[in-house]
């Protein structure tokens, strides 16, 4: 037997927030010492406490509702009280979720939930069918989901052979649509588009066409290089920062492919000032770059970035607005081969380059990089001079693209949980 005293001493916290827990557990006699410190209720000794003095006496001492119910012997008296498994609780599993974050709209599930906690929500729903667990549908489950204020399609169903439910199985999200859309860091006022907080797949190409009345649907493996366009487009990231990956004839996955992008190089250039009037690149250009910005001129001849000419290359900067002269070939003395670009005056350059401009973006995702201008006048100097018409008349633009946060882990439900 234990005392009112001596349970109420033994109280800690428990997982449960803003709920205790006992290190000793309560027995009828508990219960009715408790009663005796309440005038306003009615007196009852251990044998007959009733479910609703249970019931007031774990709210008063803040264990969570239901943790304890009565044994009773075959006279219908109380002989005990017996902890009860509170893992597939309707109520239990919303105490028990994390809350959702500015990051994500979401609750995200400390215990996982089971068929029975779905069947048990379906009863507190007045407008709903009751289904026993082996019975529950993909309806009940979406609806419970959304109840429960988890992300949509995070649990699915598992079957026997005869079709009964036997249990509920986490979904890997990282290739859904809806939760690619959620893992994105919002575009700044330096930067327009969203960048993505998990890569995007091939299958996340695909699950998007699904939500497109209008678009024909193609299996991950075929989608084409026009829906990914457009998927881009949907979703709000840097035109051409992915591409396809191929395996023979068909698509493996997505690449990406900012360092090689031509509008994305541009996006973060840092801007001319009054004393030097060209822009200055955030990231290295490539041989590759100059080949892919040749593609986009109808009235060029486009070269292979190992093929590509000195003029291709004085005109990419030209189109650039760097400054004239500011990279030259790299060329392979066996081959002839163009092998990459190098800045001319590397020494200095590359000290400005590396304190001014910030490092180029890492992990296989499109982040805006952190600009600091360096000093124009010593920029100046490095390149050349500008032009002897005097400081350029073009004012220089706001700012540029602000470094992003850090990556968000890919599970919500592995990166919540307590």
């Amino acid at each position: 037997m234990t005392s009112y005293e001596d349970f109420l001493a033994r109280l800690e916290w428990s997982e449960v927030p803003g709920y205790l827990r006992a290190r000793v557990h309560p027995t009828p006699v508990t219960v009715s010492e408790w009663l005796k410190t309440h005038a306003d209720r009615q007196y009852h000794p251990p044998s007959k406490i009733t479910s609703g003095d249970l019931e007031a006496f774990l709210a008063a001492v803040r264990i969570f509702p239901g943790s304890y119910e009565r044994k009773l012997d075959k006279h219908g008296r109380v002989q005990g009280l017996r902890e009860r498994d509170m893992s597939q609780d309707w109520e239990y599993f919303l105490a028990m979720r994390n809350p959702p974050t500015a990051r994500w709209p979401y609750h995200t599930p400390r215990i996982d939930p089971t068929p029975v906690t779905v069947s048990q929500w379906l009863k507190t729903q007045a407008n709903r069918q009751y289904r026993s667990p082996s019975e529950i549908t993909s309806g009940d489950l979406k609806d419970f989901l959304e109840a429960a204020n988890l992300c949509p399609g995070s649990y699915e169903m598992k079957r026997d052979k005869n079709k009964k439910v036997q249990g509920l199985r986490e979904r890997d999200m990282s290739q859904d649509w809806e939760y690619f859309l959620a893992m994105r860091y919002p575009p700044t006022v330096d930067w327009p588009y969203h960048t993505p907080g998990t890569d995007p797949t091939h299958v996340t190409v695909s699950q998007w066409l699904k939500t497109q009345a209008n678009r024909q649907h193609h299996h991950p493996s075929e989608i084409t290089s026009g829906d990914l366009k457009d998927f881009l487009e949907a979703a709000n990231l840097c035109p051409g920062s992915y591409e396809l990956s191929w395996d023979k004839n068909r698509v493996a996955g997505l690449r990406a492919s900012y360092m090689s992008n031509w509008e994305y190089f541009l996006a973060m250039r840092n801007p001319p000032t009054a004393e030097f009037p060209y822009h200055t690149p955030g990231i290295e250009p490539s041989h590759v770059l100059v080949s892919q910005w040749l593609k986009t001129q109808e009235n060029r001849e486009h070269h292979q970035p190992s093929e590509i000419r000195a003029y291709d290359l004085k005109d990419f900067l030209k189109a650039a607005n760097l400054c004239p002269g500011s990279y030259e070939l790299k060329r392979d003395k066996d081959k002839n081969k163009v092998t990459g670009l190098r800045a001319v005056n590397v020494g200095p350059l590359a000290l400005d380059m590396s304190q001014g401009f910030g490092p180029a973006p890492v992990s296989g995702l499109v982040q805006p990089i952190q600009a600091q201008t360096a000093p124009a006048a010593r920029v100046a100097s490095l390149f050349c001079q500008p032009p002897t018409g005097g400081p350029s008349t073009n004012p220089p633009p706001a700012s540029t693209p602000a470094q992003t946060a850090n990556m968000p882990q890919q599970s919500a439900s592995l990166a919540h949980r307590g």
